[in-house]
């Protein structure tokens, strides 16, 4: 019982190919936005640098598109099958 309360590994995912996957290309505005996005989810703790002991593995490439009948705000898309982890 204890297994379901607390969930169960699903394991549909292959491990990705380790390395650096490079962003899609950006203007400046877009640059901006995906800056303010991940320093929000750095001070939420979403995400983090790599702790002592741990090694990168991979990471996800971003793209921006604006959000629609939303003047000047745009949303950050992370492709995760770009980057191999939903392949």
């Amino acid at each position: 019982m204890e297994e379901l309360r607390n969930g169960c590994l699903q394991n549909f995912l292959k491990p990705p190919e380790p390395g650096i996957h490079p962003n899609a290309p950006m203007d400046e505005e877009m640059t901006q936005a995906a800056d303010a996005f991940v320093d929000e989810l750095l001070s939420l703790g979403v995400i983090g640098k790599t702790g002592e002991g741990w090694k990168f593995l991979t990471s996800c490439p971003l793209f921006v598109v604006p959000k629609e009948g939303q003047e000047g705000q745009w949303r950050l898309i992370a492709d995760m099958l770009w980057g191999g982890q939903n392949a």
